[in-house]
């Protein structure tokens, strides 16, 4: 929720609640909480999708490097290095504490992935080639859902 939302729905809230304040402050503090969620939920989205753009540019290097084929395999994608750098093309700290390891399946035309995270109960997917895996729906665009 938006600052000025919130202040909106403050007042509101007092004009609701009359000059009662600890009214006030509950209905405040379950605002604020509500707003913290938010929050904590689309942080654990903004990860899971920040891991699957990653897949998919170590996917899209596995494939340059390997005749047009992509890989299932991540313990081959993270050997991988950068081409003017000794550092794996995955980093060491993927993926992100907390969110699973992607699931990669590979299709005709491509490939398709999915992570999860403990603390969250969206799930988000990725995919490549004409399959689409939801919540996913435009080609190299990770969503959640």
């Amino acid at each position: 929720m938006k600052p000025t939302t919130m202040m909106v729905a403050v007042g509101l809230l007092i004009a609701a609640c009359g000059d009662t304040k600890s009214d006030v402050k509950q209905a405040v503090r379950e605002l604020a909480s509500e707003n913290a969620t938010d929050m904590k939920e689309q942080s654990y989205a903004a990860s899971m999708k920040s891991d699957l753009r990653n897949l998919m540019t170590a996917e899209e290097m596995y494939f340059t490097n390997h005749h047009g084929k992509y890989t299932a395999n991540l313990e081959a994608i993270r050997v991988m290095k950068g081409e003017y750098s000794e550092d794996p093309i995955l980093g060491t700290r993927f993926p992100t504490p907390d969110n699973s390891t992607p699931r990669i399946t590979l299709t005709v035309a491509g490939w398709t992935a999915t992570i999860s995270n403990p603390n969250t109960r969206q799930v988000c997917a990725i995919f490549v080639g004409s399959t689409p895996l939801p919540p996913a729906t435009r080609e190299g665009a990770p969503a959640c859902g």
